[in-house]
């Protein structure tokens, strides 16, 4: 009888039933768990790619989410491109003593930008977003002045046989370049094509002026002993005159007003992605 009493017990205990008012009646409680909705809070996209143009040329994205706020971004841009000033009737000029008259010149734009970048979007319902970065920057404006009359190197005059042609390359001090901006796109979260928007500035550091004379035709002593020269030089003086202009152009960059704004170079681009 002992055994079958606690039984008994042990079973109201395990079962949550309880005795009702002596009528034999056993009441078992249901436990219910409320589990709540677990609400998906990224989407299955996780990678965009884009195509974009603006201030650093035509260029290519690839970004990968590393979470709901943060992603990281790589690019590359470039852009070359060359138009001829023909018949120029003063000068075209790397600086005020270096001077091409009566001829033409090729001006070239040569961008080669390979970029690194974290997008941060502050905002969970919005594309806005803060990036900073760096790139490599071998970007480079190039000068080659063509006279059919006489050319200017620092004091002296040149006929064009001469000298043959006088070029200029303007390059800048960091060829890493840390980069700082904001704009909108690259979140990652929904699939399908949008569209991107960058303003920044990339920090190059001064502009630096090389520059060389290539001789064409006859050499200087050729040149010399026919007597078609304004003045009797050497090749060697001509390259002397030359490495003297450009040290001297480039202590005015160095010096200018303006020579702290010219440390920065603008990014504004604008482009189309596709997100997957």
């Amino acid at each position: 009888m002992k055994k079958i009493l606690m039984s008994a017990v042990a079973c109201a205990l395990l079962s949550g039933s309880a005795y009702a008012g002596g009528k034999g009646v056993v009441e078992t409680e249901v436990v219910v768990i409320d589990i709540p909705e677990v609400e998906k809070v990224y989407d299955d996209s996780f990678y965009t790619l884009g195509l974009k143009v603006g201030t650093l040329g035509v260029g290519i994205d690839a970004s990968m989410a590393l979470n709901h706020n943060f992603s990281v971004r790589a690019n590359v841009n470039g852009l070359n491109y060359t138009r001829t000033l023909n018949d120029i009737i003063d000068s075209t000029s790397i600086s005020e003593d270096f001077n091409t008259y009566g001829g033409n010149a090729d001006a070239t734009i040569d961008f080669l930008t390979a970029g690194i970048l974290i997008d941060y979007f502050p905002f969970d319902e919005s594309d806005f977003r803060l990036t900073a970065g760096v790139y490599y920057n071998n970007n480079s404006f190039k000068l080659k002045g063509n006279s059919t009359a006489e050319i200017n190197v620092g004091t002296k005059v040149y006929d064009a046989a001469q000298a043959g042609s006088v070029t200029g390359d303007i390059t800048f001090e960091n060829k890493v370049s840390p980069y700082i901006g904001w704009g909108w796109g690259n979140r990652n979260d929904e699939s399908g094509w949008s569209w991107s928007l960058d303003f920044g500035v990339l920090y190059q550091g001064l502009p630096k002026v090389a520059g060389d004379i290539a001789l064409t035709g006859a050499t200087i002593d050729e040149l010399n002993a026919a007597g078609a020269v304004i003045n009797t030089v050497t090749s060697g003086q001509i390259n002397d005159e030359l490495d003297a202009e450009i040290i001297k152009t480039n202590n005015d960059i160095e010096n200018a007003d303006y020579a702290n704004y010219l440390k920065f170079w603008p990014v504004v681009t604008i482009g189309i992605t596709y997100s997957f």
